[in-house]
């Protein structure tokens, strides 16, 4: 028996009629599991009440949108989701059914922007002060920092600490930290981090977040980096929708979000170690296999692709990563030893020359000076990871903050001693968020000015937070003064500073190790067609073992009529090399009895599991 059910109430399905359920293993495309178009009756009264009686001419209603679908079969659950409505007639109604990935496709496909979503609202303003947890811990103990951060556009800084200095003998300074006096509005604005923002946007949009994979790696202290003055963070990235923001989040990442569609909770995976994550199950009853074609162009990925960051067009970012035409005509040379000693060289006091200091795998530039007075600067930290027989490219879009040199803000020093320091802080600009005003003056100017109501979109500037600095800066001793950072070296007009071994950068060729290499051999040209009566339903995600095999599934695609599933069921697989260690074992002893990860037990009990 076969049922299907928008928001509780059970349509009427035609006699004879015949649904196609796919799924899609989202490791290879954004689907999901959806249905083809599923023609009804309007001409049955519990139809036409469901669907507003849209076969009467004169109705001025329109049906409710997204509404809740089941369709059940088997006594089996075989999609749970959302309704579309495709279209109708004076007689019938056309309809397709989503879950899982798909529906979140077509959740957020209609370009809804993060505005509009409703996401947390926090004020770090409480009596009249600020707490210290907000930059002396970091994620996952707080889901957001207060790390001070320069506004270009209006040349302030936020979210100021004062460090008092305590009377000490010698240096380093000693002293502690506390907020500014006379807060005012905005002088304190929330930075989410990038874990804590996908979770909300994603509950936001009716989704739990389960687990993340960049909660394991030490990238989870990255955090989003803005100006905007407002507490609500869904206005904090303007004119970003959530797709966007979530398909930057799988490049950025080279991962996958997962959607079970029976719980609605979502899990991101790494693609490098997506297999460890999902079932592997052991298929019986396959009746007939052959190679296919492959119909689809292989998508470029992060692993078969030129990887490079959308970067602005701004003196900033291009000695971030070096145009190649620089690249091209400058002259280079390999540092040998201590970099400090090298530069003590008169000749490698040079400017047209990019120095490969490869014993930590960065570049640097000679700007001014001699000895230990000598000025220099890294540069293309943030260069594209080129894959030399790629002809196509993966563009991220959210980037790594730009780093300005400001003050530490003293207390209880002398105002007559001047006190140096290389300290960089993130910088953002307000303009991002643009302004609905129009300056009087001539017709043409008002209306060359006129803004669209629709918002800007601004950049994502992203940047790590991991808590008080852990080395010392300028005068002050470790561990005593907020610091942010892009790379595992901090800027310095001498040389860079090394942040402790094993943290986070925005490096590509440092990240590659870790998002962008590829530990599956997968067979994408040539497909394996298979049909089955394997009666058990598993998701399109898992490994599956046939033939004494492993495969992928590309899809796999059910045929569910009056009374249930009929006859057999077919799929399209990928042949892939996968090690033992990336699968789970497939038996499992429990209650005495051996069971195959989801199937029917000779004692009719079922387990999915």
């Amino acid at each position: 028996m076969t049922n299907l059910y928008i928001n509780g109430v059970a349509v009427v399905l035609p006699s004879g009629f015949s649904i196609s359920v796919k799924q899609e293993n989202a490791f290879f495309t954004k689907n999901g599991e959806y249905t083809y178009d599923i023609e009804l009756s309007l001409q049955d009264p519990v139809n036409a009440r469901l669907y507003g009686f849209l076969n009467r001419l004169n109705t001025t209603e329109r049906p409710e949108t997204k509404r809740k679908a089941v369709l059940v079969a088997d006594n089996r659950v075989y999609l749970n989701g959302t309704e579309i409505i495709t279209g109708w007639t004076d007689t019938t109604v056309n309809i397709q059914l989503v879950s899982g990935n798909s529906e979140l496709n077509y959740f957020v496909g209609s370009d809804e922007l993060i505005s509009t979503l409703d996401m947390p609202v926090t004020d770090p303003v409480v009596n009249g002060s600020v707490s210290t947890d907000y930059v002396s811990k970091s994620y996952p103990e707080v889901d957001y920092n207060l790390m001070m951060t320069y506004d270009s556009f209006n040349q302030t800084d936020k979210n100021i600490w004062i460090f008092n200095i305590e009377p000490q003998e010698g240096r380093p300074f000693a002293g502690h930290i506390t907020p500014k006096d006379d807060i005012q509005p905005y002088d304190y604005i929330p930075q989410p981090y990038l874990c804590a923002y996908m979770r909300e946007l994603l509950k936001a949009l009716g989704y739990e977040l389960e687990y993340n994979a960049i909660e394991d790696t030490p990238w989870k202290s990255m955090y989003l980096v803005h100006v905007i003055n407002s507490y609500k963070w869904n206005e904090m990235l303007p004119g970003w929708t959530a797709k966007e923001f979530l398909e930057n989040v799988e490049k950025l990442f080279n991962g996958t979000f997962l959607i079970d569609f029976k719980t609605r909770k979502v899990s991101f995976l790494l693609n490098v170690s997506y297999l460890a994550k999902v079932h592997h199950v052991h298929l019986q009853n396959v009746v007939d296999s052959y190679t296919v074609e492959s119909e689809d162009e292989e998508e470029g990925d992060a692993i078969n692709s030129t990887v490079r960051y959308k970067l602005p067009e701004t003196d900033y970012y291009k000695l971030r990563c070096l145009p190649d035409i620089v690249k091209e005509k400058a002259k280079s040379k390999v540092v040998e030893g201590n970099l400090s000693e090298f530069f003590l060289h008169e000749e490698n006091y040079v400017t047209d020359t990019i120095f490969n200091y490869q014993e930590v795998n960065r570049k640097v530039i000679y700007l001014s000076g001699s000895g230990i007075w000598t000025v220099i600067e890294m540069v293309d930290e943030f260069a594209a990871l080129v894959r030399e027989e790629s002809k196509s490219e993966f563009e991220i879009e959210l980037i790594p903050a730009e780093l300005v040199q400001r003050q530490f803000y003293l207390k209880n020093v002398d105002p007559e001693e001047s006190y140096f320091s290389d300290y960089y802080i993130p910088t953002a600009s307000a303009s991002d968020n643009p302004s609905e005003e129009v300056e009087l003056g001539s017709i043409h100017d008002m209306v060359a000015n006129l803004q669209d109501n629709d918002e800007s979109k601004s950049n994502i500037y992203l940047a790590f937070y991991t808590g008080l600095n852990p080395v010392q800066i300028g005068y002050l001793e470790p561990n005593s003064y907020p610091l942010a950072f892009t790379d595992k070296f901090l800027p310095s007009k001498s040389w860079p500073i090394d942040l402790p071994a094993g943290g986070p950068t925005f490096n590509l060729a440092d990240m590659e190790s870790y998002f962008y290499s590829n530990s599956y051999k997968i067979d994408r040209e040539n497909p394996v067609k298979i049909t089955c009566y394997d009666e058990n339903v598993y998701p399109a995600s898992s490994v599956f073992e046939f033939f004494n095999r492993r495969f992928l599934a590309k899809e796999i695609e059910y045929t569910i009529g009056p009374n249930g599933r009929s006859g057999p069921w077919t799929g399209i697989f990928y042949p892939a090399v996968i090690p033992d260690t990336e699968v789970e074992q497939r038996w499992i002893l429990a209650d005495g009895r051996w069971r195959d990860g989801g199937v029917w037990l000779d004692d009719g009990r079922w387990l999915d599991n």
